[in-house]
C-alpha cells in the first residue's frame, strides 16, 4: 500500500461539468490557482493537491460555489490493488485496508478545519450575512440577532437561540488565520475557552463510500461503509491518539449528521496535471470557435454510428486510488433539512434538477444581460431560477403544460425566491404547451431546458410523437445567432429529428452529464 498524506481539497461537481464548475471556482477564489488540480474523468471530482493554505476567508467564499455540490478536505490517499485482495485476502482482510488507511491518514487537520466551522455554526450563517459584515465599519455598532439553533440529535425540543453576531464578528475578525497551519492555529489547543463544551456535545456520525464504475460483487458499498464507521469510533473513541484529536461523542445517524467521512475508488490512471482532457468535458459556448464546431461535427458522426444510450465505461480496473475526506459543513441549509435540493426552492417535482446542475447549465449557456432566455418545459422552474441567479439583468421565460407543477411548485418558488432575496427575479411562468410556445419568430437568444427522457417523465412512444413538433418550434422562435441547449437521454430520438429535411439545426457541441442517469448535453444553432 502506498500511503500519502499531503493535505489536498475535493469538490464534488456534477459529472461532467467539472470544467464549468472550475471557472466559477477560480473566479470566485483565485487563491486555487496556485494549487495543482486534476479532473479525475467521469467522477465529478475536481481534486486539488498539496494545499498548504485554507484560510477562514476561503472557507466563506466557498459558501458561494453555486456549482458545488460538497467540498471534502483530504484525510488520506492511497493506492490499492482491489483484484489481488479478491483473490489472495479472506472477507475480513479484504476491508482492513480502510481501516489502515484511516489510522494513518492525516486527521488533525481535516478536523481542525472541521472542528472551526461547526463550533462557529458556519452551516447556519449565511454567505450574505457574513459579506455584510466584513464590509460594514468596524466602528459601527451592531443591534445583536439571534437565530434559532435545532439540535437534531434528539426528539425533544432542545431548540436553544445564539448570538448571530457573535460568530460572525469572531470569523471576521479570523479571516486571515490559516486552518491547515497547525502549529499556530491548533484548534486542540488546551488554551480553547471551549474546549470542555466540546468533549462533552454529542455529533451525529455519517460514513459514506462511493465505488463509482468499480463493479465488483465481492466488496459491497455497504459494507466499505459500515467499514469506515467502525475504524473511525475505533480510532477516535479509543485510541489514546484520537483522545487528543476528536472531541464529543460519536452517534450513528444517517440522515441528519454532522460528521460525514467520505471515501471513494477512482481509477488509478496517470493522472494529468492541468486541462489536457478538457475537449471532452465542457467550455463555455463562448469557447465555441470554428475549429471546434467543425471537431464536433465529425464527432456527430460517430454519435450516429452509436445505438447505445449510455458509453460510460464500467468495466472492472484492476489498480485503484483511494480517497478519503471530512466534508465540510458549509451548505446553507434550510433548518432541518441537510441538502442542497433545497437551495432556492420550497417544491420540488418527480423530475426537479439539482440546483448545482441548473446553474452549471446556466454557466455554460454564457447568458449576457438583456438576452431572452426561454425554458419551454421548466417543471418547478428550476433552471429560470438558477439562471437568474447567475445573471439577473436577462429576462427568462418558462412554461409547462402540467398545471400543478406550475401553479404548486413553480410559482411558490418564484415567491419563496422573493421571500429570501426582497426582490422578486426576473422570471414569468406559463402555462403552455410546448409545440405552440407564444413567442415570435427569431425572438429568443437562449433555449434552455432538460427535455422529458422517458424515464420518469412521458415513454419513449410519447417522446417520438413529441420531439419533431418541438424542434419545430425551437427553429421557429430561436434568433439566427442564439442557442439551443438542452439535456436529454433519448439520443436516437434526437438523431431522427436531426435527420429531418427541414431540421435545419447545426450541431455545435455534444457531451455526456451524469444527473442521476447519463444524459446527453447538446447546443444547437440554426443553420443560415
Amino acid at each position: 500500500m502506498e500511503q500519502n498524506n499531503n493535505t489536498f481539497l475535493l469538490f464534488n461537481v456534477p459529472q461532467g461539468f467539472e470544467h464549468v464548475a472550475l471557472e466559477e471556482i477560480y473566479e470566485k477564489i483565485p487563491e486555487l490557482k496556485t494549487f495543482e488540480y486534476i479532473i479525475p474523468p467521469l467522477y465529478g471530482l475536481i481534486y486539488f493537491k498539496n494545499c498548504t493554505k485554507l484560510t477562514t476567508e476561503m472557507l466563506i467564499l466557498f459558501k458561494n460555489l453555486q456549482s458545488v455540490d460538497n467540498i471534502f478536505i483530504g484525510v488520506s490517499e492511497y493506492n490499492v490493488d482491489l483484484e489481488e485482495r479478491n483473490q489472495h485476502f479472506s472477507k475480513e482482510e479484504k476491508y482492513k485496508f480502510i481501516e489502515d488507511a484511516l489510522y494513518e491518514g492525516d486527521w488533525e487537520h481535516a478536523l481542525n478545519v472541521w472542528h472551526f466551522c461547526t463550533e462557529n455554526h458556519m452551516n447556519d450563517l449565511t454567505f450574505e450575512d457574513l459579506m455584510i459584515s466584513n464590509s460594514e465599519s468596524n466602528n459601527e455598532i451592531h443591534e445583536t440577532k439571534k437565530m434559532k439553533f435545532d439540535n437534531n440529535n434528539d426528539n425533544n425540543d432542545n431548540s436553544f437561540d445564539f448570538d448571530k453576531n457573535k460568530f460572525i464578528t469572531y470569523i471576521i475578525e479570523n479571516k486571515n488565520k490559516n486552518l491547515l497551519n497547525i502549529k499556530d492555529n491548533n484548534y486542540f489547543n488546551d488554551k480553547n475557552d471551549n474546549l470542555e463544551s466540546i468533549n462533552n456535545r454529542e455529533i451525529s456520525f455519517r460514513g459514506t463510500f462511493l465505488k463509482y464504475d468499480y463493479k465488483s460483487k465481492e466488496i459491497r458499498t455497504q459494507q466499505l461503509a459500515s467499514y469506515i464507521g467502525d475504524a473511525t469510533f475505533k480510532k477516535y473513541m479509543e485510541g489514546e491518539k484520537g483522545q487528543k484529536l476528536f472531541k464529543g461523542k460519536l452517534k450513528v445517524n444517517l440522515k441528519q449528521w454532522d460528521l460525514e467521512v467520505w471515501g471513494a475508488f477512482i481509477k488509478q490512471k496517470k493522472w494529468e496535471i492541468g486541462e489536457k482532457d478538457k475537449y471532452y468535458n465542457i467550455p463555455s459556448t463562448k469557447e465555441l470557435n470554428d475549429t471546434q464546431i467543425k471537431k464536433n461535427r465529425e464527432r456527430e458522426e460517430e454519435i450516429k454510428k452509436d445505438t447505445t444510450n449510455c458509453s460510460v465505461n464500467t468495466s472492472t480496473y484492476d489498480k485503484y486510488k483511494i480517497l478519503y475526506g471530512i466534508t465540510l459543513p458549509l451548505n446553507n441549509y434550510i433548518k432541518n433539512d441537510k441538502s442542497i435540493n433545497h437551495r432556492n426552492r420550497c417544491k420540488f417535482g418527480r423530475t426537479s434538477l439539482r440546483p448545482t446542475v441548473a446553474y452549471c447549465i446556466s454557466r455554460f449557456s454564457n447568458i449576457q444581460p438583456g438576452m431572452v432566455v426561454v425554458d419551454p418545459c421548466c417543471g418547478v422552474g428550476t433552471i429560470p431560477i438558477e439562471a437568474s441567479c447567475l445573471c439577473p439583468s436577462a429576462m427568462y421565460y418558462g412554461g409547462d403544460i402540467d398545471q400543478d407543477e406550475i401553479n404548486n411548485c413553480a410559482l411558490a418558488n418564484i415567491k419563496y425566491m422573493t421571500k429570501l432575496t426582497g426582490k422578486r427575479p426576473p422570471i414569468d411562468i406559463f402555462i403552455w404547451n410546448c409545440k405552440k410556445i407564444p413567442f415570435g419568430e427569431n425572438s429568443v437568444d437562449r433555449i434552455i431546458t432538460d427535455l422529458p427522457w422517458g424515464f420518469r417523465e412521458l415513454s419513449y412512444v410519447e417522446n417520438r410523437r413529441l420531439y419533431p413538433p418541438l424542434f419545430r418550434e425551437f427553429l421557429r422562435i430561436i434568433k439566427p445567432s442564439g442557442l439551443i441547449i438542452l439535456m436529454t437521454s433519448q439520443r436516437k430520438l434526437v438523431r431522427q429529428v436531426l435527420a429531418y429535411e427541414w431540421c435545419k439545426l447545426d450541431l455545435l457541441y455534444f457531451t455526456e452529464v451524469i444527473v442521476g442517469y447519463t444524459v446527453g448535453l447538446y447546443v444547437f444553432k440554426k443553420r443560415e
